[in-house]
């Protein structure tokens, strides 16, 4: 089985869990000494939650935009074979790494339907009757069968409850339950609190929600609008003659990364920085995940992720492939060279550390001293989360790379597991173990030594990451799996695709 396939199969990358509970532990951190006076004696990464913060954004954007590729593009895929059986003509499938020239407009006529001595003439789609079909069948897609509203209608349900509920239940309780809204500073009340449901309003922690619920809308147009500028492009290569139907493809796939890296930079250099609880303002830390994912997407289809080791050895028990020099020097030799594939996993691994040393240069302290920049996180805003979509996209690509098991150590796996029951209960966490008069701010106001001031705000930031862990996971089994189980049964009763 190829690499690409390897990971279509099973794709929820453990690395992917381990960089989100890096960011969201980065966010517990930050705000431990930013707003709860946990103070340390190393200011140098106090700015990193809000690195944590977009690239929550990245990698979201990142695994809905992928996946809803591949489910839409398989959709469409089996979608056209079932128009083209109906018809009578032989259903066109992917070859190899890449599809076939072939597409809509060529089909293969049955045995008995023409004499074999005419020459078929495939480029007059105008009056080929089944261009009409085609336009007609394209129209049914959205019509009689609804199977893309479906699809859709799945998709935002999912989000739905994976998102919003959690952040509903959790307003409600700071709202009505004391104790609570407390730990909150008492932000949410009931006089307000339609606001904050209408998604109108965002303060404290909750800025974050309401662009990321609203990037949600843009997905399936990225998705739709990027697969249809490659069936475009082989269209307009079979009306014009001029180039090959997989030419025809590429050249439209080019054109939506295209327009997505320009609408990209235009809100990167036209961001509201004031506003960054409006989609206008983070927007390219989204579109460089969507950017990501298309590459990564792409990358697949052509076959191009090396081989893991373990999948490398197996391949070598299979094949049972030798050394053609089978003793002396040269086979030493032979033997200490690298494959092809460890080569390029080794070269992602060395990108993976490289980009990873550069995001934390992106903080206020480092970049100014190392790179010169302004005080504020200026590197960090220009690069607009190409940074954090070029760590996915090496850590992935790279496999099993020395980065790659650092990162998908079981606490960083967990941690993004619940991650955003730790994003939202984190607060709650801090609020108390401050109350404690041994650890924390209280404490240290009592003491003279610095030593000591230092090691009980370090016992309250260790107490204060164990109790946001253990609220993030009983939140994650009492509220978001639950929710979830729900989504996944009214999308099972009510949503459901039809096969081809």
């Amino acid at each position: 089985m190829s690499p690409s396939a390897t990971i279509r199969k099973r794709f929820h990358a453990p690395y992917l869990d381990g960089i989100r509970g890096l960011a969201a532990l980065s966010v517990v951190y930050s705000h431990s000494q930013n707003l709860y006076y946990q103070n340390l004696f190393y200011n140098t990464y106090n700015m990193i939650g809000q690195a944590g913060v977009h690239c929550f954004f990245v990698l979201s954007a990142f695994l809905l935009v992928y996946r809803g590729l591949g489910e839409w593009e398989t959709w469409m895929d089996s979608r056209r074979d079932k128009m083209e059986e109906r018809q009578g003509y032989e259903p066109v499938r992917l070859v190899g790494a890449e599809e076939a020239d072939v597409e809509l407009g060529d089909r293969t006529a049955p045995e008995g339907d023409i004499d074999s001595t005419v020459s078929p003439q495939p480029h007059k789609l105008v009056s080929n009757p089944t261009a009409r079909s085609r336009l007609s069948g394209l129209i049914s897609l959205w019509t009689t069968h609804g199977d893309p509203v479906r699809i859709w209608m799945r998709f935002m349900l999912r989000r739905v409850m994976r998102v919003y509920i959690p952040y509903i239940v959790l307003l409600l309780l700071i709202a009505y339950f004391e104790p609570i809204s407390f730990a909150y500073g008492h932000i949410i009340t009931p006089q307000n609190l339609q606001g904050h449901l209408s998604l109108r309003v965002a303060e404290f922690i909750f800025w974050s929600i309401p662009p990321e619920m609203e990037f949600y809308l843009y997905i399936p147009l990225i998705v739709i609008g990027y697969d249809l500028l490659s069936r475009l492009g082989v269209h307009l290569s079979r009306r014009t003659h001029r180039f090959s139907p997989t030419m025809g493809r590429w050249s439209g796939r080019a054109l939506g990364l295209l327009i997505l890296l320009f609408v990209e930079s235009y809100f990167l250099y036209t961001r509201e920085v004031q506003n960054p609880h409006k989609l206008s303002g983070t927007a390219q830390y989204f579109l460089s995940g969507s950017v990501a994912a298309i590459l990564f997407h792409e990358a697949m289809r052509l076959d191009w992720i090396p081989l893991s080791e373990q999948e490398e050895k197996e391949l070598e028990q299979e094949t049972k492939v030798k050394s053609i020099a089978t003793s002396g020097f040269a086979a030493h030799i032979v033997a200490l060279l690298p494959t092809r594939h460890q080569a390029f996993r080794l070269s992602w691994d060395i990108a993976n550390y490289g980009i990873f040393i550069l995001c934390l240069a992106t903080m206020p302290l480092l970049q100014k001293k190392i790179l010169h920049f302004g005080v504020y996180m200026e590197l960090e805003w220009l690069a607009g989360g190409g940074l954090y979509a070029s760590l996915i996209l090496t850590g992935l690509f790279s496999r099993d790379g020395s980065f790659v098991n650092a990162v998908t150590w079981s606490l960083l796996r967990f941690s993004g597991k619940v991650s955003f029951g730790i994003y939202l209960l984190h607060p709650i966490a801090f609020m108390y173990v401050n109350t404690i008069p041994s650890v924390g701010p209280l404490a240290a106001d009592l003491l003279q030594s610095p030593a000591d001031k230092a090691n009980v705000q370090f016992d309250a930031v260790c107490l204060s990451f164990a109790a946001s862990l253990a609220l993030g996971w009983v939140f994650h089994y009492l509220v978001e799996k639950p929710s979830m189980k729900v989504a996944e049964a009214v999308a099972k009763r009510w949503l459901v695709v039809k096969k081809a």
